[in-house]
């Protein structure tokens, strides 16, 4: 345990190194601060840290992991499973080698998988509360003028990491025979519907489930899920699968036990969002998480001041008939950046705020709302510590 042990300086400098090595491995690089570092004086032994630091950031064989390490074989074998099961490393398959390692990003990376397990002990318990004051340690820049800055920064270079995507069933259109149909251009569409996703890679074999780090971080902390949802629920997908499984962080499902999963998260109010390797869009899936809005970091970051968003979306709620509202308000309850509100007792959409999650045309009793296509990067402000949903 590290709880009230100070780290020395040069403690620190070697930490420091690794997390700009795991930064590099991402394309949004988290601030390096002390509460990160205590973060990593707790998961990650002095062993480890120089092993990690001699790896660096490409990607290697076995055979040059054991000679980095300087371990005989047979000690190296728990050595390494321990890291790979801690998430500090990932297998992957590359050209010309049939399995490589390579350093893991901090965020997204290491910390999902090293909560995501289910382990509670001691150790995981500690590291879930220095990352909570990492977590909030943000709140220090949300002041004016600082705060305005950083949006009007944050709204001209930002780029969504992660996408919307809703459970929605399939509509096939309707073909006139001997009409004449305009053809356009061949173009790959990413996946808008999770069902997609999960047929994509259940043919595959290529789904895992592993437990929500957000919801088991603030489990941990004495905050647990206000909506009551199952920590065991999100979503591996692709060559990922193969990593978890191995390393006993999460296990193998099959293509129907994902859409229970995905039916039942977005029931009792998950948002689904698709994470990609490297958060980078273009490059491929590796997750969905079915998460809400007061246990998700992303989600809950925006609702607690800490930080702005930027989700790419597809769709945008829209209201049928207001008038037949009556003020239930369950579509506000759910909605997870307040884009609806009663006036007059009566509900009213912002539009310009959706980020298309279709809570609200699930929760309305008298299907009031529905959702309109329109892709589209959602890019919402720090909110002001008075505005902040969660305090």
């Amino acid at each position: 345990m590290a709880t009230n042990r100070k780290l020395s300086s040069e403690r620190k400098k070697t930490l420091r190194k690794l997390a700009s090595l795991m930064n590099m491995q991402n394309a949004h690089p988290l601030p390096i601060t002390g509460h990160l570092l205590r973060c990593f004086d707790i998961a990650i032994s002095l062993e480890e840290t120089n092993f990690l630091l001699k790896i660096k950031t490409k990607p290697r064989t076995y055979k040059q992991l054991l000679k980095f390490s300087g371990l005989t074989e047979k000690q190296f074998t728990p050595f390494i499973n321990e890291i790979l099961k801690k998430g500090l490393i990932s297998s992957l398959n590359i050209k010309n080698i049939k399995e490589a390692y390579i350093l893991s990003p901090i965020l997204v990376g290491w910390f999902e998988v090293y909560l995501s397990g289910g382990d509670e002990s001691d150790e995981r318990k500690e590291f879930a509360e220095s990352f909570e004051k990492y977590f909030s340690s943000r709140k220090i820049l949300n002041f004016f003028p600082l705060r305005n800055y950083l949006n009007h920064k944050f709204k001209r270079s930002s780029k969504p990491n992660t996408r919307i995507v809703v459970p929605e069933k399939k509509t096939h259109t309707k073909l006139e025979v001997n009409k004449k149909i305009e053809v356009e251009p061949v173009k790959i569409y990413p996946s808008q519907n999770v069902f997609e996703l999960l047929e994509k890679y259940g043919d595959e074999n290529k789904i895992a489930v592993i437990h929500c780090f957000c919801r088991q971080w603030k489990k941990m902390i004495g905050t647990p899920c206000s909506f009551n949802m199952s920590g065991e629920s999100c979503i591996i997908i692709g060559e990922a699968t193969r990593h978890v499984v191995k390393n006993e962080i999460g296990r193998y499902i099959s293509k129907q036990e994902a859409v229970d999963i995905i039916s039942e998260t977005h029931k009792k109010g998950a948002i689904h969002q698709v994470f990609h390797r490297k958060d980078d869009l273009s490059l491929p899936e590796i997750a969905i998480c079915n998460c809400c809005w007061d246990c998700c970091g992303i989600l809950s970051g925006y609702n607690r001041g800490l930080s702005p968003l930027c989700i790419k979306s597809y769709y945008v709620a829209e209201l049928t008939d207001n008038s037949l509202c009556t003020g239930c308000g369950l579509c506000i309850k759910h909605c997870p950046v307040n884009a609806l509100e009663l006036k007059n007792n009566k509900c009213t959409i912002n539009k310009e705020i959706c980020i298309g999650c279709a809570q609200c045309e699930v929760k309305c009793p008298k299907k009031l709302i529905k959702m309109i296509h329109k892709e589209r990067n959602v890019i919402l402000p720090m909110l002001k510590k008075s505005k902040a949903r969660i305090r």
